[in-house]
């Protein structure tokens, strides 16, 4: 088998199980999992023409030596299950098949089917592309139009309902996230979107334009070309992964914002300079180990924006960005956004026992 090639994989299952099977997808090489919910998900697997290699083919494809006793037929995968598409290297599929049949065998509802294998997955979910609405923001792929009938998705309202979408005429974003995460479908992303301009204008000091933006983990590009759009002067992508940093500054020059995007390889922990808004839209264990340098590159009295939250990680985010204090949230499809406040010069004392403390009196304000 090819070590490099790769497959789609679409896994069901119970939503108390998503964490753990997104981590694992991550582990066995995905760029990026998709999450929907299983009954409403516009594209079910299995029906219509899916690839293997070069040959379209009707119905689900399982590659030859991986089990198939974990797969849809039988399994109860209706209202209430959660649907996770993933590109994973096909070496891991075996693995996969484990993780699935481990979690059955514990009692948790969950399958698994691959829809592409090979090579071919890289334009096969372009058919399923939609066109998102997000507040001010219009996300689309450059192959679809903003106004086709039938392509627009109304953007579900949080929780609790006024997002802080901010005022203003509609923005486009025109986004081809190739191989990496941010498409503008995913709830993390959208949320990070609601946030986005009310971290803006809490880090305005007068003069929007001399606003530094730092997005951590850029994937597509998304958002610091959103930032851009918005009207931040300058920003930078840094991520681990090469592809992404050409895919994002592709995005930003397509969105005309090109000449104030700049993107770098490399961990957080070498960007020396602090930004007046920080965006890090990843999963709680990656902000858990990098709060430290999250905390660090935020500016004193600028915000940081956390996404890529179960709701139930909530708690353990904050205590990781203590003493940054939380003053607007994001719930929407089951994940949450923080934008938190970064005390300004004067407002952050060392305790006796080493633990900074926060002498802010902002009142911490729950958006969900």
């Amino acid at each position: 088998m090819d070590q490099t090639a790769l497959s789609v994989v679409v896994v069901r299952s119970e939503k108390a199980a998503v964490e753990i099977i997104s981590e694992r997808l991550f582990a066995f090489g995905a760029s990026a999992v998709a999450e929907n919910d299983a009954d409403t998900h516009g594209g079910p697997p299995g029906e219509g023409s899916v690839v293997e290699g070069d040959v379209d083919v009707e119905g689900p494809v399982v590659e030859v030596g991986v089990v198939a006793e974990h797969g849809f037929d039988g399994a109860d995968v209706g209202v209430g299950m959660v649907e996770l598409t993933a590109d994973i290297l096909s070496r891991h599929l075996p693995d996969l098949s484990m993780v699935i049949g481990r979690l059955s065998a514990g009692g948790t509802i969950c399958a698994f089917e691959v829809i592409v294998a090979g090579t071919a997955w890289c334009d096969a979910w372009k058919e399923h592309a939609r066109v998102w609405t997000a507040g001010r923001f219009v996300i689309r792929p450059p192959w679809l139009d903003a106004g086709s009938p039938g392509t627009r998705v109304a953007e579900p309202a949080c929780a609790g309902g006024g997002l802080p979408w901010g005022q203003g005429d509609q923005i486009e974003l025109v986004v081809d996230p190739a191989d990496t995460f941010g498409s503008g479908s995913h709830p993390t992303t959208r949320a990070c979107l609601a946030l986005l301009p009310a971290a803006l204008e809490a880090a305005d000091s007068g003069n929007l334009a001399d606003l530094s933006v730092l997005d951590v983990g850029v994937g597509s590009g998304i958002l610091a070309v959103a930032a851009l759009k918005l009207g931040a002067g300058t920003a930078t992508g840094i991520d681990i992964d090469q592809q992404a940093l050409l895919q994002s500054a592709e995005v930003a020059r397509v969105n005309g914002v090109g000449d104030r995007y700049g993107a770098s390889v490399g961990d957080l922990a070498a960007v020396a300079e602090s930004h007046d808004v920080v965006l890090a839209n990843l999963l709680i264990n990656v902000i858990e180990e990098l709060n430290t340098d999250l905390i660090r590159a935020t500016a004193l009295g600028g915000q940081l924006i956390v996404s890529g939250l179960l709701i139930s990680h909530r708690e353990r985010a904050l205590a990781a960005l203590s003493p940054l204090t939380p003053v607007q949230e994001c719930e929407l499809g089951g994940w949450l956004a923080i934008r938190l406040s970064k005390p300004a010069k004067g407002e952050v004392s060392e305790g006796k026992s080493g633990r900074r403390e926060s002498l802010t009196h902002e009142e911490p304000l729950r958006n969900p």
